[in-house]
């Protein structure tokens, strides 16, 4: 393992995911479970709930050694535009601004510096 500080874009990667999971925290609290009934809730725990699950543990585990992240962090960031990506062809154009912080941490993350990090 080495001892070398983490880098800024890595960082910036670990607050977008950390940011992201309290967005769909929030939105599952706030939004969903005051309105919702049973079907839409279940739905809306695994859209929501699953995926800030999922973002924290992956912006926990950013440390060298764990080249695996090289893959799983973008992939992560890929389904997520993908997923906007299908709102916006279901009509909604207002999840355009949606792209924006997946699209950043999938490029922050391929970023040389980011990589030679994580292979430590």
């Amino acid at each position: 393992m080495s001892t070398a500080a983490m880098p800024t874009e890595l960082k910036t990667v670990r607050v977008l995911l950390f940011v992201i999971s309290g967005i769909g925290l929030s939105l599952f609290a706030v939004a969903i479970v005051r309105t919702a009934d049973q079907a839409t809730l279940l739905i809306a725990y695994v859209a929501y709930v699953l995926q800030a699950v999922l973002t924290l543990i992956l912006g926990f585990l950013l440390a060298p050694g764990r080249a695996w992240l090289i893959y799983a962090v973008p992939a992560y960031a890929a389904v997520a535009m993908l997923a906007t990506l299908t709102t916006i062809l279901g009509g909604d154009f207002g999840a355009l601004t949606q792209l924006i912080l997946p699209a950043l941490i999938c490029y922050l993350t391929l970023r040389p510096g980011s990589r030679a990090y994580l292979r430590g």
